[in-house]
């Protein structure tokens, strides 16, 4: 199964036709571009775990040597390896995805099925079963689009899925692991799910460009300008006065209250930096072009996407555009036992990006970046806590490492965070206090991936608190892994086959 230019298609659960997904031998499979070596310069990948180890148990942690590989990964996953731009394809484009794994398993096209975030994720935004329709006043939660001061449509879906690059797909298709009946036996067994230390998952999250989210724009010259809008992470909010039930409905990109302006017909990267406050209208500053970004040119690859509103197979976009642009991913590496996580998103101001990242981690972003890549914030959890807890026999006590995706899990309100612990953490002061964290924008993605498993009495999301790996969820489930993905791949399978019953 060639990648080829259907790649991007398959990213957002399109119809390819089912000779697309016919089950392949491992051997025979397209893989995709591997990890660089050298991803950046001084940077090797996989770094041995005794040296990531190094950096993470140091007192202080060594937090340069670990932006710069965080920075490294990303310059591996955003590197050209065909054409130039915003629309070049890069790495972790090449990749295997999660529908690909599960077509592979079972001979048969995901289609409903296959969700770009599922609900074992937590993850409800109005897109969340793909695209549902070309018009964006058809979202299946219902609601409309919605139209800023300037009367520009303000669009706040995003679209996400999995995807494993050749080391981590060929483990999965080698050993069926993500198979029900694989996953049940290792669970019987008393066994794990373990992939090799070269693999890498990663998570990205795009916005959807067609005609039905543009907005005809005439600015102060008279220039009427097509624009398509989103709103843009004003970084983490003073908690301090928050109500329960404010708490309860998380920081979703409804409330972020500022906007970004992205115009059809510019061409090349801008010098932009600003964003529009309050949504109030576009300006010089906070309008940017396609080549700000990491972008799917959709069209240019003749995808054809399932309507799951009508059943029917119509190509995305009609006479107009169909761009998905990159604004977030979460990217973990296998390189240590407990993974290495880092998150990015774009920011307007990449050198001095909104919290959780900052202008240090900023500073450390390498030379090999392309102008797009290098657009984007990020955000590293090499441990839970500061300083770093063993894999087993550590205690919750110490500094809480923030670590989350603006566009992924910030709109977690407290229902969604059921697993807690309370952690002792320094107060300032030379005294400790008892802190609990219960929102999406207090969450490290090692604590939550931390908790992955299958079978059992499962588990579920939680912020940031450690999670050593005799943790009691495992008493009766399979650890997978830190990949939630192998669980939600079991689960597909298992509803396919229910329907099929």
């Amino acid at each position: 199964m060639s990648l080829g230019k259907e790649t991007g298609m398959r990213y957002f659960g399109v119809k390819a036709g089912l000779l697309a997904f016919l089950p392949l031998a491992a051997g025979a499979q397209d893989f995709g571009v591997d990890m660089p070596a050298e991803p950046a310069p001084g940077i090797v990948f996989p770094t041995a775990e005794e040296e990531i180890n190094s950096w993470i148990y140091a007192q202080p942690q060594n937090s340069a040597a670990i932006h710069g590989h965080a920075w490294g990964i990303w310059a591996g996953l955003t590197n050209p390896v065909d054409g130039e731009g915003a629309f070049a394809r890069v790495t972790y484009q090449t990749w295997l995805t999660k529908a690909n794994v599960i077509a592979v398993f079972t001979g048969k096209e995901p289609q409903s099925h296959f969700q770009l975030g599922e609900s074992s994720q937590m993850f409800r935004h109005g897109l969340v079963d793909g695209f549902l329709a070309d018009a964006a006043s058809e979202k299946k939660d219902g609601t409309e689009p919605k139209a800023n001061a300037a009367g520009i449509i303000v669009n706040a879906d995003v679209l996400e899925n999995v995807a494993y690059s050749p080391p981590s797909a060929s483990y999965l298709l080698e050993t069926g692991t993500g198979k029900p009946e694989v996953l049940d036996r290792l669970l019987a067994d008393g066994d794990k799910v373990q992939f090799p230390d070269n693999a890498v998952n990663v998570k990205p999250v795009y916005k959807l460009i067609t005609e039905e989210r543009l907005t005809d724009w005439t600015d102060a010259d008279g220039r009427t300008r097509k624009l398509y809008a989103f709103t843009a992470w004003p970084g983490v909010p003073d908690l301090t006065n928050w109500t329960p039930d404010m708490k309860e409905g998380g920081y979703p990109e409804t409330l972020w209250q500022q906007c970004v302006y992205v115009d059809m017909d510019l061409k090349g990267p801008t010098t932009s930096t600003g964003v529009d406050v309050n949504c109030k209208s576009p300006g010089a500053g906070n309008i940017y072009s396609i080549d700000d970004f990491i972008a799917v040119d959709l069209k240019a690859q003749n995808a054809a996407f399932v309507n799951k509103t009508t059943g029917e197979t119509e190509e995305i976009g009609g006479d107009g555009p169909a761009i998905a642009l990159l604004v977030a991913m979460h990217v973990t590496s296998r390189e240590t036992t407990q993974w290495t996580w880092q998150t990015f998103w774009w920011e307007a101001d990449a050198a001095h990006p909104n919290t959780p990242s900052s202008a240090a981690i900023a500073a450390a972003r390498p030379s090999p970046l392309t102008s797009q890549a290098a657009h984007y914030a990020m955000a590293p959890a090499y441990s839970m806590l500061v300083p770093a807890q063993p894999l087993v026999g550590g205690k919750n006590v110490g500094e809480l490492v923030t670590a989350f995706n603006p566009y992924l899990e910030a709109g977690f309100g407290t229902p969604i965070i059921s697993i807690m612990e309370t952690v002792q953490t320094p107060d300032g002061k030379g005294a400790w206090t008892t802190t609990t964290t219960d929102m999406g924008i207090q969450t490290n993605c090692m604590t939550c991936h931390g908790l992955a498993a299958w079978g059992g009495r499962g588990s579920n999301y939680a912020a940031n608190f450690y999670v050593p790996r005799d943790y009691w969820v495992f008493d009766t489930a399979l650890d997978v892994d830190f990949a939630w993905s192998v669980e939600a791949i079991g689960n597909a399978i298992k509803a396919m086959g229910a329907k099929d019953d």
